[in-house]
């Protein structure tokens, strides 16, 4: 009896080790990731075949949509969304964090991960006129708080404003992308300029669907912080 009593005692302390542990693993060691630079980007190619890795057979691809696009240039360098990024993030735990605009701009967030991917949401919002639906292309996608209807119709979409990040070789990665693709509808040519940036992760999934029919091109940047 005493023996079963000791070992009962010994389970009990252990468990209370385990998750006295676990607290202090979340909340210890709170790193600050600073930003560093982003980098000059990578283009990549894509058909019903697979990839393609001549540079002279995407800046071929390029130049045509330039050609054909009427409309902004493909890689669109948009200095000022880019300067946007240029915040650091207190990591506090696992599934806290905040993001640093400047010392009088700081906001608080939760991280939930899907996946390798860290989506970082703040507590402020955004609103949108509209209902918010994933894009074939992307693989992250924000979460809806609520929709309220419009009095002209419609819905006014609330969001929390999520940055979705991946931690790789000791340092934060926010990346950005941008894409160009050219398919066929009903035996028609048609070329789509994505040329905008998203701060987002393509979705490779993409390749599988009815949407995808001939080429694309993804133009990737990468912004360290460490």
């Amino acid at each position: 009896m005493k023996n079963k009593l000791f070992k009962l005692s010994m389970l009990i302390i252990l468990a209370s080790l385990t998750v006295s542990c676990k607290k202090k693993d979340e909340n210890e060691n709170p790193r600050v990731y600073k930003y560093q630079s982003i980098d000059n980007g990578v283009f990549r190619m894509f058909t019903k075949t697979g990839e393609i890795n001549d540079q002279k057979v995407i800046d071929k691809f390029i130049k045509s949509f330039n050609n054909n696009y009427q409309g902004s240039k493909f890689p669109f360098n948009d200095t000022e969304y880019y300067k946007t990024f240029e915040v650091n993030f207190n990591i506090i735990s696992e599934t806290k964090a905040q993001v640093i605009y400047n010392q009088n701009k700081i906001v608080d967030a939760k991280i939930n991960y899907v996946g390798e991917i860290a989506y970082i949401a703040e507590n402020d919002t955004l609103q949108i006129p509209g209902k918010l639906y994933k894009c074939g292309q992307l693989k992250c996608m924000p979460e809806v708080i609520s929709e309220s209807p419009l009095p002209v119709g419609g819905v006014l979409s609330k969001m929390l404003e999520t940055k979705y990040a991946k931690f790789e070789n000791n340092e934060l990665h926010i990346p950005i992308i941008s894409f160009i693709e050219k398919k066929y509808s009903d035996n028609k040519l048609i070329w789509q300029n994505h040329a905008m940036n998203y701060q987002n992760v393509f979705d490779t999934d993409y390749f599988k669907s009815k949407e995808f029919t001939d080429t694309i091109v993804i133009f990737e940047r990468i912004i360290h912080y460490k």
